[in-house]
Formats: structure tokens, C-alpha cells, sequence
């Protein structure tokens, strides 16, 4: 039988700091990675297009897959700064870190649209989305 540990407010929002950090970083790489890839599709030839197509679509694929869990984890931690007692260092560093991962999350958002639209003029498009979609419910592009 499995037992369920009550944490205190400090104790969640102590585990969700490096949560935080950790998706921010995450995030942070995504945007970097479509920047590459937005720069390379710009100067791309026809036979490098599919290996760069795959590459945007991976990210987009990494995007869709991270949004809704990361989520639930910054509404947990500004669930916390709202209602919860913590000490003064826990608010400030769970308000920073959560600011932090909401402008990475953000900013990857506007990458990946840009991504998608990139990614949706590429001739080989069809098969790229069929070969996505074989591994995952669907294409999210």
C-alpha cells in the first residue's frame, strides 16, 4: 500500500524551484535550436531541406509535447505565491523562476509558430507530417 506525504506550501514550492529551472533551461534550448533552424531554412537547398525539415519538426513536436505538463507546474507554483505562506527567499526565488519559465515558455511559442510556418512550405511537408505522425497521434504542424 502506498502511503501520500502531505507537504507544506515551503516544501512544494522548494521542489517546483528546480522544476522551474530545469524547464526554463529547457525551454531556453528550444528557442535557441529553432533560431538555427530558422537561419539554416532561409539559405537551404532542395536536398538539405528534408534533413533541416525534420530537425523543425522535432522541435515542434518537443514544443507540443512539453506545453501542457509545464504548464500545470508553473499554475502549481503560482498557485503557491498567491496563497500560500512561504519565506520571504522561497516567494522571491519561486516568483523569479517562474517568471523566467513563463517568458521561455512564451518566446518558444512564437519560435515554433515561425517554425510551422517555415516548416509548411517545404516541398517534402506531406511526408515529413505522415512519418510524424506514424510515431504520435498526430502532427502538431
Amino acid at each position: 500500500m502506498t502511503v501520500t506525504v502531505q507537504l507544506t506550501a515551503q516544501q512544494t514550492a522548494e521542489r517546483l524551484i528546480p522544476i522551474l529551472k530545469d524547464y526554463a533551461e529547457k525551454f531556453s534550448l528550444l528557442n535557441q535550436q529553432s533560431a538555427d533552424i530558422l537561419l539554416r531554412m532561409t539559405n537551404i537547398t532542395k536536398s538539405g531541406a528534408l534533413a533541416v525539415g525534420f530537425n523543425a519538426a522535432r522541435l515542434v513536436c518537443l514544443q507540443d509535447a512539453m506545453d501542457k505538463p509545464s504548464a500545470a507546474i508553473a499554475q502549481s507554483a503560482s498557485g503557491l505565491l498567491e496563497h500560500s505562506e512561504l519565506e520571504h527567499v522561497t516567494w522571491q526565488e519561486l516568483k523569479l523562476r517562474l517568471d523566467e519559465f513563463e517568458e521561455h515558455s512564451r518566446f518558444s511559442i512564437v519560435m515554433i509558430k515561425k517554425l510551422i510556418e517555415i516548416l509548411k512550405q517545404l516541398p517534402d511537408i506531406g511526408n515529413i507530417r505522415k512519418d510524424v505522425a506514424q510515431n504520435r497521434y498526430k502532427a502538431p504542424f
